[in-house]
């Protein structure tokens, strides 16, 4: 199942935010190779504070994660085990 999430996200956000910025840069070095420098190095930036910012959201969301998998694991068993649960009931 990891693969699938991963070869998702790598086609439908990482392959079209790439071929965005490098049409982009294709269009505009000719014209304005300046602004495009600026452009890339914004950009290059932009994907280097987020990954820095964002480092220990990424940590805690792993962690939900991994607790709710585990609750919803706990809740799909109670739910199948529904008749030895009343049998043992008080």
């Amino acid at each position: 199942m990891p693969y699938v999430r991963f070869a998702d996200t790598t086609v439908f956000q990482v392959v079209p935010l790439l071929s965005g910025l490098v049409f982009t840069l294709i269009i505009l070095l000719p014209k304005a190779p300046i602004f495009a420098t600026i452009f890339i190095l914004v950009s290059i930036a932009f994907v280097v504070v987020s990954f820095t910012v964002t480092r220990k959201v990424r940590y805690f969301a792993e962690i939900q994660a991994t607790a709710k998998t585990a609750q919803t694991g706990y809740l799909a068993d109670a739910v199948t085990n529904v008749m030895a649960i009343k049998s043992f009931a008080v």
